[in-house]
């Protein structure tokens, strides 16, 4: 049924196609001298118009180019600006640190070399201490107009001068940075005649001098101007290309035809693509859901119900994809006396917080349970890092055994074994980690021991539990 009905459906379509060719060609021949007549009335205005677009087109260009020309040298002179306070910043706090006391005198004669740039550097009366201009110096100044309540930095522009003014919590001090801004017209100008000399066809004028381009007898010329630079750019128009006009205007009536046909070829696909989507979006939306019960089936092959971390398949899987520094096996000490004590209810309740803990302090780590009361960790965090997330973990474990166990004969805590050389396979990191391990179990619980420290590591009678 629905193979006919598509059958159907083509069979309209394929002949409103072929109707529809047809009639265009037909429109098209007795259109065509009707249209070339009108074309000639206007292709002169037509043709004009579409030089005097290209050459607003230019101007618009040039324009931008001029503005950002601009920008970039307020920015540059701005960035001098903070580069010289900043400058006296690290200075002064140089001086800080030497615990320098004759600071005033440094900086007035360091100022007295620079030369670009006028620095003065104020107290907070506003009376200069500092100065390259030996004019300014015990000479009050204006109060600036700055709120340094508010903002600690203010910028002006005076005249031809860019002044940064910046408060110095540290000393109290007033830094008044200035520069004179001198545009270089004359380098934003040949930047841009570069620019214009990289169009084709037009011609370019600056100040009556020919810069591009030359005269043509059989040309018209039509010109613009770019007014903040005085810069005339001119295009010549050649008058055969207007005898040539009705051939392609010719030429494009054809593409419009052509283009037509073409979007009734591209409907006629669009559709046909369409009425298959339709069939296969029901079987499309039946993978999904097949889709989801993998992915879920997946979630319960390589995560522990109870924890949710990575079991040993999820962990073994994850930890060939990266390279880790260190492999932990934890253990929690005494969880069976929390389990023969208050039950396995209790029990789970302090794996499942453990776990939580693990995941807090071991963030961007491969974190998994091996199996009862084991975990184990892979992780790039120094070892100082480790041992300190540890000795937290442990505190709030003592924490979460006081709230059900007042009186606790044994303290719940953990044991870590560090396997230190990555480079293992894991089951040689586990041994490694397992002994390191048993060494901590041995000696004193609670306790982190990698496997490069054992020989180093000294087993006490009185330390054995």
């Amino acid at each position: 049924m629905i193979k006919n009905i598509f059958n159907i459906i083509l069979l309209i379509f394929t002949t409103f196609v072929i109707f529809s060719f047809f009639q265009t060609v037909f429109l098209f021949s007795k259109q065509k001298d009707i249209t070339n007549k009108i074309i000639n009335q206007y292709q002169y205005q037509y043709f004009i118009n579409e030089k005097y677009n290209y050459l607003d087109t230019i101007i618009k260009a040039v324009e931008a180019q001029y503005q950002k020309l601009l920008k970039e040298y307020k920015f540059s002179t701005l960035r001098c600006l903070q580069n010289k306070t900043n400058e006296i910043k690290n200075i002064l706090d140089t001086l800080n640190k030497l615990k320098y006391k004759k600071v005033s005198l440094f900086l007035l004669d360091y100022l007295q070399k620079i030369k670009k740039v006028q620095i003065d550097i104020l107290n907070l009366n506003y009376k200069v201490i500092a100065s390259n201009n030996l004019n300014n110096i015990n000479k009050k100044l204006n109060k600036p107009p700055c709120n340094f309540l508010q903002n600690k930095e203010c910028l002006i522009n005076k005249n031809n001068t860019t002044i940064l003014i910046t408060y110095y919590p540290q000393y109290n001090l007033i830094i008044k940075t200035q520069i004179n801004k001198i545009v270089k017209i004359n380098e934003i100008k040949t930047s841009i005649i570069q620019t214009l000399k990289n169009l084709p066809n037009i011609i370019i004028y600056d100040h009556n001098k020919l810069i591009k381009g030359h005269f043509n007898k059989d040309y018209f010329y039509i010109f613009e101007e770019f007014k903040p630079l005085k810069i005339f750019i001119g295009i010549g128009i050649n008058y055969s290309e207007l005898e040539k006009l009705n051939r392609k205007i010719n030429i494009e009536i054809n593409n419009i035809i052509y283009k037509t046909i073409l979007k009734f070829i591209f409907i006629y696909i669009l559709i046909i693509i369409i009425f298959y989507i339709l069939i296969f979006s029901y079987l499309k939306s039946k993978l999904k859901i097949l889709d989801k019960n993998l992915q879920k089936l997946k979630e319960k092959t390589v995560y522990d119900k109870l924890t949710s971390l990575l079991n040993r398949e999820g962990f073994e899987e994850l930890f060939k994809e990266k390279n880790y520094k260190y492999f932990m096996l934890i253990d929690l000490d005494n969880f069976k006396y929390i389990n023969d004590t208050f039950g396995h209810d209790i029990g789970d309740e302090v794996l499942k917080e453990f776990a939580w803990q693990l995941k807090k302090h071991f963030k961007e780590d491969l974190i998994g349970r091996w199996g009862g009361d084991e975990f184990i960790i892979a992780t790039n965090k120094q070892k100082e890092e480790i041992t300190q997330h540890f000795k937290d973990i442990n505190k709030k474990l003592k924490e979460i055994q006081l709230k059900f166990d007042k009186n606790p004969q044994k303290i719940l805590s953990t044991s870590v074994g560090v396997a230190t050389n990555i480079n293992f396979p894991l089951e040689e990191l586990f041994k490694n980690a397992d002994l390191a391990l048993y060494k901590v179990k041995k000696t004193k619980k609670g306790k982190v021991l990698f496997f490069k420290d054992i020989d180093y590591i000294k087993i006490e009678k009185d330390d054995l539990k």
